[in-house]
């Protein structure tokens, strides 16, 4: 089993049990997981190895160049831009280790963009 194979279905079973009401597709080539209509986190395949979980605002959101992130205090995301961050995995025992933070995030992220939507957990 390639890395990539293994590190996206261990990232996608940690996704899914935080975001069980998120409808997943394949968008931009990758596992995507979208809540209310909006795609919000996207797994990537960087060229160098590994693995990203790229949160997002959906597709149609442009930096809005404030610096003003969705979640201020969320200290191991990588920010892109104010509307995207993502999170790096290297190996599936990395994934393991961070699965309920990672979970948490999920949870966090979906909930600050669809309040409605994400149940407590």
């Amino acid at each position: 089993m390639s890395d990539w194979k293994a590190l996206s279905e261990a990232l996608v079973h940690v996704i899914r049990r935080a975001l069980p009401e998120a409808r997943e597709e394949v968008k931009w080539k990758a596992p995507s997981f979208a809540v209310d209509g909006r795609h919000l986190i996207t797994l990537m395949r960087p060229k160098n190895g590994g693995a990203r979980v790229v949160f997002h605002r959906g597709v149609d959101a442009s930096d809005t160049k404030t610096g003003q992130r969705l979640l201020p205090d969320a200290d191991r995301l990588v920010w892109a831009t104010d509307q995207r961050a993502h999170v790096a995995f290297g190996t599936v025992a990395e994934v393991e280790e961070a699965a309920g933070w990672l979970e948490a995030l999920c949870r966090d992220w979906v909930a600050a963009l669809c309040p409605a939507e994400t149940p407590q957990g």
